[in-house]
Protein backbone atom coordinates (compact mmCIF):
# COMPACT_ATOMS: atom_id res chain seq x y z
CA UNK A 1 0.00 0.00 0.00
CA UNK A 2 1.07 3.80 -0.73
CA UNK A 3 1.78 6.12 2.13
CA UNK A 4 -1.53 7.90 1.43
CA UNK A 5 -3.29 5.09 1.89
CA UNK A 6 -2.19 4.40 5.52
CA UNK A 7 -2.81 7.70 6.68
CA UNK A 8 -6.45 7.03 6.48
CA UNK A 9 -5.95 3.96 8.36
CA UNK A 10 -4.02 5.35 11.18
CA UNK A 11 -6.40 7.79 11.95
CA UNK A 12 -9.12 5.72 12.79
CA UNK A 13 -7.23 3.72 15.00
CA UNK A 14 -5.85 6.69 16.66
CA UNK A 15 -9.40 8.05 17.27
CA UNK A 16 -10.95 4.41 17.88
CA UNK A 17 -8.14 3.99 20.75
CA UNK A 18 -8.84 7.80 22.29
CA UNK A 19 -12.65 7.47 22.21
CA UNK A 20 -12.26 4.17 24.19
CA UNK A 21 -10.14 5.62 26.82
CA UNK A 22 -13.09 8.25 27.12
CA UNK A 23 -15.29 5.99 27.97
CA UNK A 24 -13.00 4.16 30.25
CA UNK A 25 -14.36 5.77 33.08
CA UNK A 26 -17.39 4.82 32.51
CA UNK A 27 -16.92 0.93 32.42
CA UNK A 28 -14.65 0.59 35.34
CA UNK A 29 -14.68 -2.88 36.40
CA UNK A 30 -15.51 -3.58 40.22
CA UNK A 31 -14.14 -5.44 42.73
CA UNK A 32 -16.12 -8.08 44.31
CA UNK A 33 -16.91 -6.44 47.39
CA UNK A 34 -17.87 -3.34 45.52
CA UNK A 35 -20.54 -5.46 43.57
CA UNK A 36 -21.72 -7.34 47.03
CA UNK A 37 -22.25 -4.17 48.65
CA UNK A 38 -23.98 -2.73 45.66
CA UNK A 39 -26.31 -5.51 46.14
CA UNK A 40 -26.70 -5.15 49.69
CA UNK A 41 -27.55 -1.54 49.31
CA UNK A 42 -30.12 -2.32 46.50
CA UNK A 43 -31.76 -5.07 48.96
CA UNK A 44 -31.88 -2.82 51.43
CA UNK A 45 -33.09 0.37 49.40
CA UNK A 46 -36.28 -2.38 47.55
CA UNK A 47 -37.36 -2.83 51.30
CA UNK A 48 -38.78 0.37 51.85
CA UNK A 49 -40.21 -0.18 47.71
CA UNK A 50 -37.44 1.45 46.25
CA UNK A 51 -37.51 -0.49 42.70
CA UNK A 52 -33.95 -2.45 42.72
CA UNK A 53 -32.99 -1.81 39.43
CA UNK A 54 -32.71 1.42 39.26
CA UNK A 55 -31.30 1.33 42.66
CA UNK A 56 -28.81 -0.77 41.51
CA UNK A 57 -27.78 0.92 38.52
CA UNK A 58 -27.50 4.19 40.63
CA UNK A 59 -25.40 2.53 43.18
CA UNK A 60 -22.97 1.32 40.64
CA UNK A 61 -22.97 4.63 39.03
CA UNK A 62 -21.32 6.18 42.05
CA UNK A 63 -19.16 3.36 42.25
CA UNK A 64 -17.90 3.91 38.95
CA UNK A 65 -18.00 7.50 39.49
CA UNK A 66 -15.43 7.15 42.47
CA UNK A 67 -17.76 8.34 45.22
CA UNK A 68 -17.01 7.75 48.72
CA UNK A 69 -18.66 5.16 50.67
CA UNK A 70 -19.85 7.72 53.10
CA UNK A 71 -21.41 9.68 49.87
CA UNK A 72 -23.25 7.10 48.43
CA UNK A 73 -24.85 5.68 51.46
CA UNK A 74 -25.49 9.46 51.95
CA UNK A 75 -27.68 9.06 48.08
CA UNK A 76 -28.85 5.76 49.74
CA UNK A 77 -30.40 7.43 52.36
CA UNK A 78 -32.03 10.32 50.19
CA UNK A 79 -33.94 7.95 47.97
CA UNK A 80 -34.94 5.63 50.93
CA UNK A 81 -36.21 8.96 52.88
CA UNK A 82 -38.46 9.79 49.58
CA UNK A 83 -40.05 5.95 49.47
CA UNK A 84 -40.73 6.25 53.19
CA UNK A 85 -42.70 9.55 52.32
CA UNK A 86 -44.72 7.92 49.96
CA UNK A 87 -42.75 10.39 47.50
CA UNK A 88 -41.78 8.57 43.90
CA UNK A 89 -38.10 8.12 44.15
CA UNK A 90 -37.18 7.92 40.26
CA UNK A 91 -36.76 11.48 40.09
CA UNK A 92 -34.53 11.50 43.46
CA UNK A 93 -32.54 9.00 41.19
CA UNK A 94 -32.33 10.69 37.99
CA UNK A 95 -30.96 13.81 39.35
CA UNK A 96 -28.35 11.38 40.56
CA UNK A 97 -27.54 10.58 37.42
CA UNK A 98 -27.37 13.58 35.26
CA UNK A 99 -25.29 15.52 38.20
CA UNK A 100 -22.74 12.32 37.32
CA UNK A 101 -23.63 12.45 33.59
CA UNK A 102 -21.91 16.39 33.80
CA UNK A 103 -18.89 15.50 36.03
CA UNK A 104 -20.63 17.42 39.47
CA UNK A 105 -18.66 16.80 42.39
CA UNK A 106 -20.09 14.20 44.91
CA UNK A 107 -21.42 17.62 47.25
CA UNK A 108 -23.18 18.81 44.24
CA UNK A 109 -25.12 15.48 43.35
CA UNK A 110 -26.57 15.02 47.20
CA UNK A 111 -27.17 18.37 47.35
CA UNK A 112 -29.46 18.31 43.67
CA UNK A 113 -30.98 15.15 44.81
CA UNK A 114 -31.81 16.38 47.95
CA UNK A 115 -33.39 19.71 46.49
CA UNK A 116 -35.69 17.14 44.29
CA UNK A 117 -36.45 15.64 47.05
CA UNK A 118 -37.71 18.65 49.48
CA UNK A 119 -39.44 19.96 46.15
CA UNK A 120 -41.23 16.96 46.07
CA UNK A 121 -42.00 16.42 49.45
CA UNK A 122 -43.81 20.55 49.56
CA UNK A 123 -45.80 19.53 46.56
CA UNK A 124 -46.91 16.80 48.20
CA UNK A 125 -48.12 18.66 51.15
CA UNK A 126 -49.48 21.67 49.42
CA UNK A 127 -51.86 18.71 47.15
CA UNK A 128 -52.81 16.87 50.69
CA UNK A 129 -53.88 20.35 52.11
CA UNK A 130 -55.82 20.97 48.88
CA UNK A 131 -57.67 17.59 48.68
CA UNK A 132 -58.31 17.96 52.25
CA UNK A 133 -60.41 20.54 51.64
CA UNK A 134 -62.77 18.30 49.71
CA UNK A 135 -64.81 15.70 49.89
CA UNK A 136 -65.87 13.47 47.36
CA UNK A 137 -69.75 13.03 46.47
CA UNK A 138 -69.62 11.21 43.05
CA UNK A 139 -67.60 8.23 42.05
CA UNK A 140 -67.83 7.13 38.44
CA UNK A 141 -65.48 3.93 38.31
CA UNK A 142 -66.67 3.25 34.48
CA UNK A 143 -64.65 6.39 33.60
CA UNK A 144 -62.56 6.67 36.34
CA UNK A 145 -63.44 10.09 37.63
CA UNK A 146 -64.37 11.82 40.80
CA UNK A 147 -66.83 14.59 41.78
CA UNK A 148 -65.35 16.89 44.91
CA UNK A 149 -67.77 19.09 46.84
CA UNK A 150 -65.68 22.11 49.08
CA UNK A 151 -66.67 20.70 52.70
CA UNK A 152 -67.85 23.82 54.71
CA UNK A 153 -66.15 26.85 55.21
CA UNK A 154 -64.23 26.49 52.34
CA UNK A 155 -67.30 27.34 50.31
CA UNK A 156 -67.12 30.71 51.95
CA UNK A 157 -63.67 31.27 51.61
CA UNK A 158 -63.62 30.50 47.96
CA UNK A 159 -66.48 32.53 47.73
CA UNK A 160 -64.26 35.62 48.94
CA UNK A 161 -61.95 34.60 46.60
CA UNK A 162 -64.09 34.76 43.68
CA UNK A 163 -65.81 38.23 44.81
CA UNK A 164 -62.10 39.81 45.38
CA UNK A 165 -60.61 38.31 41.80
CA UNK A 166 -63.24 39.39 39.02
CA UNK A 167 -63.25 37.05 36.55
CA UNK A 168 -62.47 38.48 33.05
CA UNK A 169 -63.65 37.24 29.88
CA UNK A 170 -62.22 37.19 26.22
CA UNK A 171 -62.16 40.28 24.46
CA UNK A 172 -62.21 42.62 27.67
CA UNK A 173 -58.50 44.26 28.48
CA UNK A 174 -56.30 43.42 31.21
CA UNK A 175 -53.31 45.81 32.05
CA UNK A 176 -53.55 46.98 28.45
CA UNK A 177 -54.03 43.52 26.36
CA UNK A 178 -56.92 41.94 25.28
CA UNK A 179 -57.36 38.23 26.23
CA UNK A 180 -58.52 35.64 23.73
Amino acid sequence: MKITMKIPYLIVAITMFFTSLCFATENIALSASDQAQIEAQAKEMSTVGVPAEPARNMLTAMHQHQFTSQNIVRAQQEVMNCAKAGLPTEPVMNKASEGMAKKASEQQVIAAMQTVHSRYARANRMAKIIVDQFEVVEVDHDAGKLAFVPERGVEQQLETVRKSAPVQTAGEPVAGRQIG
